[in-house]
């Protein structure tokens, strides 16, 4: 159970089930990257993390499965830290994109100058298929449209999640902010995009936030 959330930020990068999130990649000279992120847990989802795993005292972030989880899709040098209670952060690098997991979900694109990260319903349904069985159900447990076929706006999506969950954990969800950083191999350029994980979730469309060089 640890590991619904992490799972979602590591393997989608975006896909938080958190109150704040930052994703950061700085492309290599090669077709590698390094990959950090940042999120901070709301009280709210605590509480329902822990209800759902039938313990007060349930341990929501773990170091050792956040750099677990990243070592598993083909990261390397990773490191992670939980800076408090609610929040952590992790790093690692990818030698080579075509040779790591993350390949395979197509949420990134490397040409010799530029780089994309693209996410949409099919991104979202590649991941689905790379987790194992319990996480799987973890992420069945949110309802995500792009898994489930089913057409909802991200106000629609809210409200579902509230009818199971309540208000405040449906809100935290679909209204949750996520911060996306591109940097160029030698860091002198970058972009931040910005959108929510209803937007992500729901959308019928891929999105995609670029930069070049």
């Amino acid at each position: 159970m640890k590991k619904i959330l992490l799972t979602l930020i590591i393997s989608a990068a975006v896909f938080l089930t958190s109150c704040t999130s930052e994703l950061s990649v700085q492309a290599y000279r090669s077709d590698g990257s390094r990959i950090s992120f940042s999120t901070t847990i709301s009280e709210q989802i605590t509480n329902i993390v822990r209800e759902l795993a039938g313990a007060e005292d349930f341990e929501i972030f773990s170091e050792k499965d956040a750099a677990a989880m990243m070592t598993d899709l083909g990261l390397k040098d990773v490191s992670a830290q939980k800076e408090s209670a609610d929040k952590i952060t992790a790093s690692g690098t990818i030698g080579s994109l075509k040779d790591s997991q993350l390949n395979a979900t197509g949420i990134i694109e490397r040409t010799e100058n530029s780089m994309t990260v693209r996410i949409g319903p099919e991104q979202i349904k590649r991941i689905y298929g790379l987790l194992d069985n319990d996480n799987q159900g973890y992420l069945d447990l949110l309802m995500i449209p792009a898994i489930t076929g089913e057409t909802l706006s991200a106000a629609d999506y809210r409200e579902l999640l509230a009818s199971v969950y309540g208000p405040s954990f449906a809100s935290d969800i679909a209204d949750n902010k996520i911060k996306i950083r591109l940097s160029s191999p030698d860091g002198k350029k970058t972009s931040d995009f910005y959108t929510t994980t209803g937007e992500i979730l729901t959308s019928a469309e891929e999105q995609t936030w670029s930069i070049d060089w």
